[in-house]
């Protein structure tokens, strides 16, 4: 059975406030850690001249060298699990470290193999003004087919 959250307002300035990290967010020794990779694109057929960083992250167990869609043992492929603002959720030392996350819960048996996705927002490299080096607001925020 689930455990009931009591509902908290969050306060109005957010600066301050940081997440409590859970134990799926902490290494653990006994979970052998999955392997990230990290990839460019600088090839926007949708946002031109933006370039962004992507990394996969595939928890131990998987075998990328055969079928890094299937489990070994399995007939199921694994399960896929794309953030937006990557790297925010990536970071090992950060807020959420969601590939520590996906190692232990993969581990557990808490969820089936799941590869992780974490895309962050293009920026255009030319720019100099580091807000408008920034197309996430473009990419996230707007109400169009894009």
């Amino acid at each position: 059975m689930a455990a009931p959250v009591p509902f908290r307002p969050l306060p109005v300035d957010l600066d301050d406030v940081r997440y409590e990290l859970g134990p799926d967010s902490r290494r653990r020794p006994d979970v052998p850690p999955g392997r990230t990779v990290e990839l460019r694109l600088d090839d926007s057929a949708v946002y031109p001249g933006t370039t962004r960083r992507v990394w996969l992250h595939v928890p131990a167990g998987l075998d990328t060298d055969a079928d890094p869609a299937t489990p070994a043992g399995s007939a199921d492929p694994a399960g896929l699990l794309v953030f937006q603002d990557g790297w925010w959720y990536l970071d090992p030392e950060g807020d959420v470290r969601g590939g520590i996350v996906l190692d232990n819960l993969v581990h557990d048996g808490a969820i089936p193999p799941t590869i992780g996705v974490f895309v962050d927002p293009g920026v255009f490299p030319d720019l100099i003004d580091p807000t408008a080096r920034k197309n996430r607001n473009a990419e996230y925020d707007a109400a169009d087919d894009r």
